[in-house]
């Protein structure tokens, strides 16, 4: 998961853990899904080690595999208590 901060204070996770679980019901590994979409190896490592990657990147996947966003990437509001001075 990657945390960023929003124009409102906000942190967001971004997980790529719909993506492993489409991968799996598709019985695709992770290695054919970067051939089928064309990924880079690099891309592919951001992506397994929960770092950021580009909406067209998302888009090229959702394209490839026949799925929507939400069978990608899921983004979840950060819960943790707000620290002082935030």
């Amino acid at each position: 998961m990657r945390t960023s901060k929003t124009r409102k204070g906000l942190f967001m996770l971004i997980s790529y853990k719909p993506l492993f679980h489409t991968l799996i019901d598709k019985g695709l590994t992770r290695e054919q899904m970067r051939q089928r979409v064309s990924l880079g190896k690099t891309t592919l490592s951001k992506i397994s080690t929960g770092k950021h990657v580009s909406l067209e990147v998302v888009e090229r996947i959702c394209l490839s595999l026949g799925v929507p966003v939400s069978a990608v990437v899921e983004v979840l509001p950060d819960t943790s208590p707000a620290k002082e001075g935030d």
